[in-house]
């Protein structure tokens, strides 16, 4: 029988923490519940935590361009409150924004599809606030840039799976709001035009904010670009000239449903497609030499879901079905690595020990050790 705690202060939790480690069970955090899967959730050693009925409170702070974050807020909420105060936190998701939470991503330093212009959401946090196995709450980090003395506890717990610490708190730093964002929606009659358009824009050095391409079912690119008109003006042209369709969205509210509809198609598709596997594609090569592996194998578009990345050439294939990687697909292992994706989302894999070295894997119990001495706080 599944047991998910929902603490709303932080006596709750040391109680809870109190608790686990006399009944000898495991803390699992669950975020937005995105990779909360029954089989697991019916494990009797384990207890799941979630922060949704924490204290929900946002602290701006407009003067130093910070603020204070509840961990169990959604993305969503946290861009819509911004958006009204005229402050800008560059996070974009793939999957959906209003149930993945901020300490979810911060827990698995998940990738956002502003990467390639803004940088990771690990560059705009400046601490946190946070709970250890003892039920002591701690705040690492700070509310300015240089606040660390000593070792960066808060850089290094970002990615830790919340297999350090619970986090209860996010402390972002901030940029304003982009004075322009225009949001271009090209289709194309065929894939190898859209990826024809694709490396034009990136011969001409263009980074666009978020930068899609989806072949489900028809090819679609995705552009947004920020505070400079003439970057859209080239792109829009660029992709004409390619043979696309284009359509430009200076409206708010039309480009949040343009990027709403792109976060839930991979969620779609899956349910469509029963036992789907999702498969990533990491290019090393530049989009000609990936344009010329798809003309070699023309029907992989056709015959698979096909979406990616553009600004970060990462790619993803979606088999039909449970079943081994396709000969014509694995040939394009050639321009990079092609492996199976760790989770819809982030959920957990632990691959740790089979890709790196004993010395190294030791350091991390060790630190494993010493932040969580009881072994209370595990991933999955």
């Amino acid at each position: 029988m599944k047991t998910i705690l929902y603490p709303t202060c932080h006596d709750d939790l040391v109680y809870i923490m109190r608790d686990s480690r006399d009944s000898d069970k495991t803390l699992t955090v669950i975020g937005g519940e995105t990779t909360f899967k029954k089989k697991s959730s019916e494990d009797s050693n384990k207890n799941w935590v979630s922060l949704r009925d924490f204290p929900d409170e946002i602290r701006l702070f407009p003067d130093d361009l910070t603020m204070i974050v509840p961990a169990g807020l959604s993305v969503d909420k946290v861009e819509k409150y911004l958006a009204r105060h005229g402050f800008f936190l560059p996070i974009d998701i793939a999957g959906d924004s209003d149930r993945v939470t901020i300490g979810g991503l911060a827990a698995t330093n998940a990738r956002c599809l502003r990467t390639a212009r803004y940088g990771t959401l690990r560059n705009y946090i400046l601490g946190m606030d946070i709970v250890n196995s003892r039920g002591e709450k701690m705040r690492v980090g700070g509310m300015t840039i240089k606040n660390v003395a000593g070792y960066d506890i808060a850089q290094f717990l970002i990615g830790s799976w919340g297999e350090m610490a619970l986090i209860t708190h996010l402390i972002f730093k901030l940029i304003p709001f982009p004075k322009t964002i225009e949001t271009l929606q090209i289709k194309f009659d065929t894939d190898l035009s859209a990826i024809q358009a694709m490396q034009s824009i990136s011969d001409r050095l263009i980074i666009p904010s978020r930068f899609e391409w989806i072949c489900a079912p028809s090819s679609l690119l995705l552009i947004e670009i920020d505070n400079s008109p003439e970057d859209t003006a080239m792109c829009q042209s660029i992709c004409e000239e390619k043979g696309g369709s284009s359509k430009l969205v200076r409206n708010f509210e039309e480009q949040q449903s343009i990027w709403r509809t792109r976060r839930s198609l991979l969620r779609k598709i899956l349910q469509k497609e029963q036992e789907a596997v999702l498969l990533t594609l990491q290019v090393t090569a530049d989009a000609k030499e990936f344009l010329s592996a798809m003309k070699r194998e023309r029907d992989i578009s056709e015959k698979f879901y096909l979406f990616g990345h553009c600004n970060e050439k990462i790619w993803h294939i979606i088999l039909p079905r449970k079943q081994a990687i396709p000969k014509r697909i694995a040939r394009l292992a050639d321009l990079g690595h092609i492996r199976e994706e760790v989770g819809i989302g982030y959920t957990h894999s632990r691959v740790t020990e089979n890709s790196e070295s004993k010395c190294k894997v030791d350091i991390q119990n060790r630190i494993k050790n010493a932040f969580d001495p009881y072994c209370l706080f595990q991933s999955r």
